[in-house]
């Protein structure tokens, strides 16, 4: 073979690498349905090697699964999004569609105990809801399915567990409990043994601390954890500032800074943007992101349009807006751009004060400003200036109308 052929082999196979993480981080398991797969299968040990080494997860592939376990904090846990039902769900955002709620989670717990202890291949969803009724009563968990709640939740812990690949919908209406036709699961025993990273620490746990990953420390053990943290911290939140980290993780990002960068980049495709403040990994499109920014819908237009007002305020020494300034910057918007936002009345105080709050949620959570707590004023933070010219070039800040 060439070595022109041999290069190209190469760089088809750091591709199929590429794509294989994709998918894995954005999903978390793979399964027949999913074209990345088999890209999976196919280079396994190079995939685990590199995610645990980077990331410290753990991941698992089957003759029909990859399974990617990440040990995450609680304070870093994030929501978890339920799998769309319909193409209308499908083209919404990501952080807009259904979030697998406190009781909802509960009930995953619970059916996951079931499914295991009966060692069920195939289940109507009947009898299954009959045995989490028998199985919740043993834990003390009050579980009623004349409760519309509940058959809420549980409808949601099936979607959860479908899209984990542990249930299949074999026929039937899925998780409609009061449906004539009722719906009949194969149970996937390997992935349903995947679901738990840790077994023994579950069933060890007295608390949800318990839960948790002991910490490396010493050495060389904590120079890893050092490094897997802050490539995790570039991988996955929308932007690590220098001013977030301790003084001994920031002194050691700045030593590792282009290594570090590199590792990310390479894991996900991204772009790498570094500023003084810090560095994010850019995406071209919609890949990778569980909050895409700009994107349709009034909050996220509001939350765009509000960004340069609050940039044009800025004067790079922390000054914040406080919420009566914030709230008047969005009452203008409202007033402005009526015509496409009729249900928005700017006249009304607490409709104003509900969109206010909205944009800035989506904005806090970018980390392109931060509030506090205490008086709800608002700081533009740095990531922000990257969308101070999204919506056209501005000769002066709107004026403001504390009215």
């Amino acid at each position: 073979m060439s070595a022109a052929g041999g290069d190209a082999l190469l760089r088809a196979g750091a591709e199929e690498q590429l794509q294989a993480i994709r998918g894995l981080l954005e999903r978390q398991v793979l399964t027949p349905r999913d074209p990345e797969l088999g890209l999976a299968r196919r280079h396994r040990e190079g995939l685990a090697a590199a995610l645990r080494d980077h990331l410290g997860a753990t991941l698992t592939v089957t003759a029909d699964t990859a399974h990617l376990s990440k040990h995450v904090t609680l304070a870093g846990a994030r929501p978890l999004r339920l799998a769309p039902r319909s193409a209308n769900e499908r083209s919404r955002p990501i952080d807009e569609r259904r979030v697998l709620g406190a009781r909802s989670s509960l009930l995953v717990c619970v059916v996951a105990g079931v499914l295991e202890r009966k060692t069920w291949t195939q289940v109507p969803l009947g009898a299954l809801a009959e045995e989490v009724l028998t199985h919740a009563r043993g834990l003390d968990v009050a579980v009623d399915w004349r409760s519309r709640a509940d058959r809420l939740a549980l409808a949601d812990a099936i979607d959860f567990l479908t899209g984990a690949g542990v249930l299949e919908l074999r026929s039937g209406a899925a998780g409609e409990l009061d449906a004539e036709d009722e719906a009949f699961y194969d149970v996937h025993r390997r992935r349903l043994a995947l679901l738990l990273a840790d077994p023994v620490r579950c069933a060890e746990a007295t608390s949800p601390t318990d839960l948790q990953a002991p910490a490396e420390t010493g050495g060389d053990l904590a120079g890893r954890a050092r490094s897997r943290r802050l490539v995790r911290a570039l991988v996955e939140d929308p932007v690590l500032y220098l001013d977030d980290l301790g003084e001994e993780d920031r002194m050691y990002f700045l030593a590792q800074r282009a290594r570090l960068e590199a590792i990310a980049q390479r894991l996900t495709g991204l772009s790498v943007e570094r500023r003084r403040e810090g560095t994010a990994l850019v995406a071209a499109a919609r890949e990778l992101t569980d909050l895409p920014f700009p994107a349709r819908g009034h909050v996220k237009q509001l939350a765009l349009l509000l960004v340069p007002e609050l940039c044009a305020r800025d004067d790079g020494g922390g000054a914040s807006l406080s919420v009566e300034e914030q709230q008047a910057l969005v009452r203008t918007l409202l007033r402005r751009h009526a015509e496409h936002w009729s249900a928005w009345d700017a006249r009304d105080a607490e409709v104003v004060r509900r969109a206010c709050a909205a944009a800035l949620a989506v904005l806090t959570g970018l980390r392109l400003v931060t509030t506090d707590p205490e008086t709800g004023a608002v700081r533009v933070l740095p990531l922000a200036h990257r969308y101070r010219a999204a919506v056209g070039r501005r000769a002066a800040p709107t004026q403001l109308v504390l009215s």
